[in-house]
Order: C-alpha cells, then sequence, then structure tokens
C-alpha cells in the first residue's frame, strides 16, 4: 500500500482545546488514522502522527496550517523546544511503496499552495532540500523565530516558497520527505543542564568544539545521523539528552541508549529511562531485545517487553505498545 506517516510538530503544549480541535480535524478526515498526540507542556510544543494514503494526508496537512495559521501567535510564543513557526516543521515518510519522486512533486505543490494562501515562507528540507544548506533543520531553524526576521534578508535563506518576509503571527515553515527516526529522551538524573549538554555533544554525530592550551580543537561525535540537544524539563523534574536518531541503521537505538548510560556515569550522574516522542518502529524495539538477551532465541513478543524495560519507556509518562509502536515496520 502507498501509506506514508506525517509528524506535524506544532508550537502549542499548553492550550488543550486547541490540541483537541487540531485531532479532530486529523480524526474526521477521511483515509487517515491518527496514531499518537504527544504534548509537551514545558517545550510548549506538541507532536502529531497520523498515518494514510498520499493526497488524504496531504489534504489534513493543508487543514493543519489553516488552523494554526488562524490560532498560534508565535510573537507571544515560549518554550524550551528550538522553533522557528507555529508548525515548526512537517516531516513526511513513506511507509509503503509510494514513489519517492512522486511524494516530492506533491510536497513542493503542497508547500507552494500553503505559502501562497497564507503569505508564509516555507522551507523544504532532508530528502525534499532543493539546496545543500537546507538539508538540516537545524541549519534552517538555527536563529528560530526572533532571529529569522533578519535572516531571511539574507540571498542564501530567501524561501523555496512564500514571501521573502519573515511572517509575525505564525513564523516559517519547514517541510519535507525524510527517512523514518528515532525521537527519544533520556532521563539524566542527579546532573546538571551543562552535564546533559555535554554528553549530547559527545553522541551526536557533529561532535563538539573546545578550547585546549588555547587552541579550537574539535571532538569527533560517536554516532552517525543523531543530533541531540541537552535541556531540563520541570513537569518532569529532570534533565533530559534530547536525541533523534536519523540513521537507525547505522546508530541503532540500543547502542545510543548504551553510550547515554557510560557517559552518564563518567560523570557522575546516572540515566534514569526514556521519553519517547512519537512512534517507534517495532524492528528497533526487536533488535533491542536481541542486544539484552545476548542473542538467546525468544520470541518476538518477549523481546519487546525486554527491550521496553531496559529503556524504562514508562518513567516519565505512561508507553503503551498498542499505540506508541509502529508494527512491522
Amino acid at each position: 500500500m502507498d501509506l506514508i506517516e506525517c509528524i506535524p510538530n506544532i508550537s502549542e503544549g499548553q492550550n488543550l482545546n486547541f490540541l483537541d480541535r487540531l485531532s479532530t480535524i486529523i480524526s474526521n478526515s477521511e483515509g487517515v488514522e491518527l496514531k499518537n498526540r504527544d504534548i509537551g507542556k514545558s517545550v510548549h510544543r506538541t507532536v502529531f502522527t497520523f498515518i494514510g494514503k498520499e493526497d488524504d494526508v496531504l489534504n489534513v496537512v493543508y487543514k493543519l496550517y489553516e488552523a494554526c495559521f488562524n490560532l498560534i501567535d508565535m510573537s507571544k510564543h515560549k518554550g524550551t523546544h528550538p522553533r522557528m513557526g507555529a508548525i515548526d516543521v512537517c516531516p513526511f515518510v513513506i511507509l509503503g511503496d509510494n514513489n519517492p519522486i512522486q511524494l516530492q512533486n506533491k510536497i513542493q505543490i503542497l508547500a507552494k499552495k500553503i505559502a501562497d494562501h497564507f503569505q508564509i515562507p516555507i522551507f523544504l528540507y532532508e530528502k525534499s532540500a532543493l539546496f545543500s544548506n537546507r538539508k538540516y533543520l537545524a541549519s534552517i531553524r538555527k536563529g528560530e523565530y526572533e532571529g529569522w526576521f533578519e535572516k531571511i534578508n539574507h540571498p542564501e535563506w530567501t524561501p523555496d516558497f512564500g514571501p521573502k518576509q519573515f511572517h509575525k503571527t505564525f513564523g516559517g515553515s519547514v517541510m519535507g520527505h525524510r527517512d523514518l527516526l528515532i525521537a527519544i529522551n533520556i532521563n539524566i538524573n542527579g546532573g546538571s543542564l551543562e552535564i546533559a549538554n555535554q554528553i549530547a555533544k559527545e553522541i551526536r554525530e557533529t561532535g563538539y568544539w573546545t578550547q585546549i592550551h588555547g587552541e579550537k580543537v574539535h571532538f569527533k561525535g560517536l554516532h552517525r545521523g543523531v543530533r541531540a540537544i541537552g535541556w531540563y524539563i520541570p513537569e518532569f523534574k529532570k534533565m533530559q539528552v534530547s536525541i533523534n536518531i536519523t540513521d537507525i541503521k547505522s546508530s541503532p537505538l540500543h547502542m545510543v541508549f548504551r553510550s547515554c548510560i557510560e557517559r552518564a556515569i563518567k560523570y557522575d550522574t546516572y540515566v534514569e529511562g526514556c521519553e519517547l516522542i512519537g512512534l517507534i518502529p517495532e524492528s528497533s524495539l526487536i533488535e533491542t531485545g536481541i542486544f539484552i538477551n545476548s542473542n538467546n532465541v525468544k520470541p518476538t513478543d518477549q523481546l519487546i517487553d525486554l527491550a521496553i524495560k531496559w529503556l524504562a519507556l514508562s518513567n516519565v509518562k505512561p508507553f503503551d505498545p498498542n499505540e506508541h509502536i509502529l508494527r512491522g515496520i
């Protein structure tokens, strides 16, 4: 089947009535299924995950942009998570036998339609990127909402679609086709924000720069395709290393998690479970279960249970396998 997954990141995590309205838009739309809604109160951000056929999903996305354009004012938005717009980023992931080129074309048509109608700047990223400096979300989003009013004046940051003017209430948006990723926040107990950030720097692909004897030295990161930052979440009263694993084959979840455990110990702290954002591929949990089980043969459901317990996925909020696992992927 030509199924795709859409994971819009909305810059709203506190107005439950509005979030319920967005949920209703998705749930009441023909041909799509709302799989998960992850509300982040402190980060003031909600991640929706829904699945359906290409045209049905793209129709829902337009409705979400319309609702967010009318009801989110980014000039008043404050949150822990980096952001540049009301719908900060809207990724699409192929789950079925879709034609990638056809999907790319449809994403461009939708992006132009939204940008022209609402007069907001839209940038394409990842597999949809039209320019090399726009492949990575962090590069586009650098400066965030506040910095983009000046950044958009630079020729290299002319929007792919829409006006060369940043929108005061909506901001700007990023859209594109990307690979399946795992978004997970690893809880650090007993440490500081500085330690959480240092762990993030050491595990992420880009690594970090530091001064040694007056000279700038670069340390390579541990894991390919890993992007990470450290932050403090007041509602959980915990430091977290917030991670996106964009290459789950090169950097399996269990290896990234183990690296966080080792580095936490190095800094006299310890890892205390995880917070999953959105859905997780079933294959990643099975792979984690095999790793924990030292390759002894066990039924799939037992391997998944082992992985859920080892990762402590219910540490700060409930993890329901029926809602959070992307089965067959």
